[in-house]
């Protein structure tokens, strides 16, 4: 939902993007395609096709949103939101990978 909520209504986050990002391209843009990958992946995973895949793309977001946040706005109640969710992406990542064969 997020996801799409950035596509549509792009200047409520752009807000969120680091200075440095907003030098690359149209902040507009930018959130838009943010938007796109994290529909896609949130698509994927709920799918559960390819989930070690779209779980894993789900973890390496959430690292980015995280970290953008704790160095724009710091340690507040957003950013423990989106750690609890990297948190669970992570969990889906590990259970969703193949079971290893047991050494003997």
């Amino acid at each position: 939902v997020l996801g799409i909520w950035e596509i549509v209504q792009p200047s409520y986050w752009s807000g969120y993007v680091p200075d440095f990002a907003s030098r690359i391209m149209d902040l507009n843009t930018l959130v838009r395609l943010h938007g796109t990958a994290l529909s896609i992946v949130g698509l994927g995973v709920l799918s559960g096709v390819y989930l070690p895949i779209f779980s894993g793309l789900a973890v390496l977001i959430m690292l980015e949103i995280c970290g953008s946040l704790i160095f724009g706005t710091g340690f507040d109640d957003i950013f423990v939101r989106d750690i609890a969710i990297l948190f669970l992406a992570a969990s889906v990542f590990v259970g969703s990978l193949p079971d290893r064969p047991s050494e003997k």
